[in-house]
């Protein structure tokens, strides 16, 4: 194996082993992992204290109700800073606990799971239940305070720099000894450095509330007792894992056959080591013509871009040269990251599960923090080569097209190029019209957050965006089993930036395969093989000679099986309430109700579902 792959092999020998998961010893392990923390816990005598040691969690467990973490100053995206958020739920969103019907759907399995993890680790069941619904009525308390994630998609509001030291006197125990006990109070201090607080309006309700008298120390110690063995309940033997599988994937998300252990196992490994992986998946699967093909499809889109911007008649002409001049500084990544991070440690095949993760955590923190007030590398990927997935990242104006998306259904060499615009093309025309969404808009070229839009223009936006915020609020979701059976609505507010950029990336691509077709008419119709970047190498003579109306229609089923899906009911309640992007159905549809060229292509009649008389156009 190459340098570094070796911990690849020892993590998922340490998964898989069966004695680390299903065995006395493995049971042993676990309370060997966890019962001297919860010692510690126990004896603590006052709230200080145990924030200080929550604190000192934090490197290798749970966050308790701070998060902090590492990432660019949004208004100087060349250093890393320190920034913290809200956090302490277990449940995937505030709203399960605040929608009463929601909250009483899942209340004794919720309570079932935690007392469960109590009873694992030696409580007897009468007290296990009664450390149960302590926490559970802590998170039912802590649920309002939280500051309601419409609100975060707003990168200006959620923009509050101080001084750490200034913060510390502000939240003495959410922040003051929490950062003391992660080590880092003293040096941040000391450096003047400053924190970017996300929630502040989180922050000032919670140390009031744990600072007064109807929160006690021994909820607390529950909670933090709690968290700690829900953070490592599925590393640990099985009886922890099936408790965490139980509540978390059956009951929150419907799903109702464990996967198996290797694929587990593998998402394991992915997840701690994307660059390694990543590197791994390319060799095998990615050659030097899917990367050249990929690129050129890149740009034909990022120029389908450019031209509408000189289309849009709500942008005024100051507005238009910022949009044009952020465009042109848009760099991207594709395939897998070539970076390698050094790993000062070593992890054992044979050891449990737990420990080698706890290694892997605690190394991850100290190379987070270690990188406050340093240069921002922005060569580094946030997500594994392997991964079927895309993104934009505002803060270095990148978009970054994985190694694992450029694969079929969405991507291939050898077929009709509207097979390729259809499917990953509109991802990337996605990806780069996040650029310029409700979010990404607030951000210049250089990737710092500024204002470069024109109070009119600005308005005119707004305006435009107000359409799609209506439009997907009237879309319901309803059960899989019975149509007529409605779980939600779509929140047009909280999904607002992916459906700008559904509904952009698509029109976008349709665009630029036109364009594309016009260019490369006569090569279409010959039998030879064109070069590598042509987005026609080698295509079969049955996809040449297909007519232009077929082709057209065949890009918009390519765009829609991009996006099939099928999923129990509740995990699209989860999605609902968690998830930034609309459920797929609405994806597809909805972004096609707005296009012009999808009812010219399909015939679709006037006012008919698919083609009505109100279409939402913003890019």
């Amino acid at each position: 194996m190459q340098q570094g792959w070796p911990l690849i092999g020892d993590l998922y020998d340490s998964c898989m082993n069966y004695t680390n998961t299903s065995s006395r010893i493995a049971d042993n392990a676990s309370l060997k992992v966890l019962v001297p923390v919860l010692e510690q816990i126990a004896e603590l005598t006052d709230k200080a204290k145990l924030f200080q040691l929550a604190g000192v969690l934090s490197k290798t467990g749970p966050s308790f109700v701070t998060a902090i973490g590492v990432f660019p100053d949004a208004r100087d995206t060349t250093v890393y800073v320190l920034y913290a958020s809200q956090t302490g739920l277990s449940l995937p969103d505030p709203e399960y606990y605040l929608d009463e019907k929601k909250f009483d759907a899942i209340h004794d399995a919720f309570h079932a799971y935690v007392m469960k993890l109590f009873m694992l680790v030696g409580w007897e069941s009468r007290e296990a239940a009664l450390q149960a619904s302590a926490v559970i009525g802590f998170e039912q308390t802590l649920a309002p305070l939280f500051v309601p994630k419409e609100n975060l998609r707003d990168p200006v509001a959620s923009y509050n720099r101080m001084s750490v030291a200034r913060a510390a006197s502000r939240y003495p125990l959410l922040f003051s000894r929490f950062l003391g006990g992660t080590g880092l109070l003293y040096n941040l201090t000391a450096q003047n450095a400053d924190v970017i607080v996300d929630t502040p309006a989180f922050f000032n309700r919670v140390e009031k509330l744990v600072t007064g008298y109807s929160v006690t120390l021994e909820t607390l110690k529950a909670v933090l007792m709690y968290q700690y063995i829900n953070f490592y309940a599925d590393v640990l033997s099985e009886p922890f894992v099936q408790a965490s599988y139980f509540f978390f994937a059956f009951t929150l998300n419907g799903q109702k056959v464990r996967a198996p252990r290797w694929k587990v196992c593998l998402q394991r490994v992915v997840k701690k080591f994307p660059d390694l992986v990543g590197k791994y998946f390319a060799l095998q699967r990615f050659d030097n013509a899917s990367a050249q093909l990929a690129s050129e499809l890149v740009r034909q889109v990022q120029v389908s871009l450019q031209k509408n911007f000189g289309k849009v008649d709500w942008l005024d002409e100051f507005t238009r040269r910022e949009a044009l001049e952020k465009l042109a500084k848009m760099t991207n990544l594709i395939g897998h990251s070539t970076r390698f991070d050094p790993f000062p440690y070593e992890l054992r095949g044979d050891a449990p599960l737990a420990d080698n993760m706890r290694i892997i955590r605690e190394h991850e923190f100290n190379r987070a923090v270690a990188r406050i007030g340093h240069p921002v590398d922005r060569s580094e990927w946030a997500m594994a080569g392997s991964e079927v997935n895309a993104y934009y990242q505002p803060t270095a104006n990148q978009i970054v097209f994985p190694a694992g998306i450029l694969q079929p259904p969405f991507f291939a060499t050898g077929r009709h190029p509207a097979r390729n615009f259809g499917a990953i093309g509109s991802i990337v025309g996605h990806e780069l019209t996040h650029g310029f969404d409700d979010r990404g808009r607030y951000f210049a070229g250089d990737g710092n957050l500024q204002n470069w839009w024109s109070n009119d223009t600005a308005k005119l936006f707004s305006e435009r965006t107000d359409c799609l915020v209506k439009q997907y609020a009237s879309y319901a979701v309803t059960s899989g089993a019975d149509q007529h059976k409605v779980l939600g609505y779509v929140n047009g507010n909280y999904t607002l930036g992916e459906n700008i950029a559904d509904n952009g990336g698509v029109k976008l691509s349709y665009t630029a395969y036109h364009t594309y077709i016009t260019e490369h008419a006569k090569k279409l119709s010959k039998e030879s093989e064109a070069g590598a970047t042509e987005l026609t190498t080698p295509m079969s003579q049955e996809e040449r000679s297909l007519p232009a109306d077929v082709a057209d229609k065949l890009f918009f089923i390519s765009f829609a099986q991009a996006f099939c899906t099928k999923g129990s009911d509740a995990y699209m309640i989860r999605s609902l309430a968690t998830d930034q992007h609309s459920p797929e159905r609405w994806r597809i549809n909805g972004v096609a109700s707005n296009l012009r060229d999808f009812a010219s292509v399909f015939s679709c009649p006037a006012n008919s579902p698919m083609n009505p008389k109100t279409k939402c156009q913003l890019w």
